[in-house]
């Protein structure tokens, strides 16, 4: 691989990159119509002078958003210390670092979705990663420092091209194949590609996730529920010894509730158009510590 700033195309950015930063030098329209859910997008280098002084490793002591990846397993790190040999996952970075949330949120903004951006550490090229696996969600891996090297293993589901990576000018595309990622680059895989990456050493190998987490029928079912829970009684118990009688007018006082709820424009409109950044969990949701006091570099 070309060293960074050789043979790669340099974006210069004191402000985190946008959307369309992000993406260059290809534009919003032409990721959406040609490569959106389609196949994995290397794009070139670009300085990411936003990024340049953060230092994931003073988030470790906040337990609970560090992961420990061994055997390529990621589990909690918990109150223990660190353990030597081990790659580090920080889940919802944009909760610990300002320049992060900034990002993450213009993110959001420009795709309409909510967006979550995790940091991923791997000190050498000795220190494994996740075993090969799919995510359920599109995502952007940008690389901040040190160099990975992908592997991408086509979609098990069939839903993707099945098609060799091919490399056309400052781009390359596909669903299987093998690449380096270095300083500056960004890699698009949309959701259900299977991939597995490793760190090329010598030194350390730092980058960062940003999931787009569309909205699906789960969260839909979920935000249903959270509005049902505000208009009835959750709770309130049906009669002891219940008849069917009992049965039915519970069941249609819950379905008087859900019609109301599905027909009103603008209850609908707000969960569409809700966009913010949080930890996946396989329905989309505010934060849980919204307003926490949050450290800041």
């Amino acid at each position: 691989m070309a060293p960074f700033g050789a043979a790669a195309e340099e974006v210069l950015m004191a402000a985190p990159p946008s959307f369309e930063e992000l993406l260059a030098p290809i534009d919003d329209g032409s990721f959406r119509d040609d490569h959106l859910g389609r196949h994995a997008l290397r794009l070139p280098a670009r300085r990411l002078s936003a990024f340049e002084d953060l230092d994931v490793r003073a988030f470790i002591a906040a337990s609970s958003h560090v992961d420990v990846i061994r055997s390529g397993i990621a589990s909690a790190k918990g109150d223990a210390a660190l353990p030597d040999g081990c790659s580090i996952r920080i889940r919802r970075l944009q909760v610990l670092d300002g320049t992060v949330e900034k990002f993450a949120r213009g993110l959001a903004a420009a795709l309409r979705e909510e967006v979550n951006v995790n940091a991923y550490l791997s000190p050498d090229a000795e220190t494994p990663g996740l075993a090969a696996h799919t995510d359920p969600y599109d995502l952007f891996v940008v690389q901040l420092r040190g160099s990975k090297h992908w592997e991408l293993l086509g979609d098990p589901d069939g839903r993707l091209e099945d098609t060799a990576l091919v490399t056309q000018g400052a781009v390359t595309t596909g669903t299987r194949g093998e690449l380096d990622l270095g300083p500056g680059e960004v890699l698009y895989l949309p959701r259900g590609l299977r991939h597995r990456a490793r760190n090329l050493g010598p030194g350390p190998s730092l980058h960062l996730t940003v999931s787009i987490l569309v909205k699906t029928t789960r969260s839909g079912i979920a935000w249903l529920a959270t509005e049902l829970e505000r208009r009835l009684a959750p709770h309130r118990p049906l009669p002891l010894g219940a008849s069917h009688d009992d049965y039915d007018a519970a069941l249609a006082e819950l379905e008087a509730a859900a019609m109301a709820i599905l027909g009103d424009p603008e209850r609908v409109a707000a969960f569409l158009a809700h966009r913010d950044v949080v930890e996946y969990e396989g329905i989309a949701r505010p934060p849980d510590d919204e307003g926490a006091e949050r450290p800041r570099r």
